[in-house]
C-alpha cells in the first residue's frame, strides 16, 4: 500500500483507521471466515518522490515477487536494510 500522508494526520490515525475499516468490511462480507483481526503492528517505510514510480510498479507486481520470495523472507530484508534486529514474533 503506498499512501501519500498529508501532514495534519498521523501515521498510527491513518494505519488504525484502514485496520478498522478494512476488518469491519472483512467480518461483514462472509468471504474470510477464519479472519479474526489484524496484528497489533505494522510496519511502514518512506520513500522519496523519485523511488515513487519503483514502488507503483513493485506493488503492481507484487503478486509474481511473492511466487519466488515469501513475506517473512522480505520483511527481514527489510528490516536488516534498516538497520532493525528481527525478532521471530514480529510478523505475530
Amino acid at each position: 500500500m503506498l499512501i501519500d500522508l498529508n501532514a495534519t494526520k498521523s501515521l498510527s490515525e491513518v494505519v488504525g483507521r484502514i485496520k478498522s475499516k478494512s476488518s469491519n468490511w472483512i467480518k461483514s462480507s462472509g468471504k474470510y471466515p477464519l479472519f479474526d483481526a489484524w496484528c497489533d503492528g505494522y510496519y511502514a517505510e518512506s520513500i522519496s518522490l523519485a523511488e515513487r514510480d519503483a514502488v507503483i510498479d513493485y506493488i503492481k507486481n507484487q503478486q509474481l515477487h511473492h511466487a519466488d520470495v515469501g513475506y517473512e523472507a522480505e520483511m527481514k530484508c527489510l528490516y536488516k536494510k534498516a538497520g532493525l534486529v528481527w525478532h521471530d514474533n514480529d510478523l505475530y
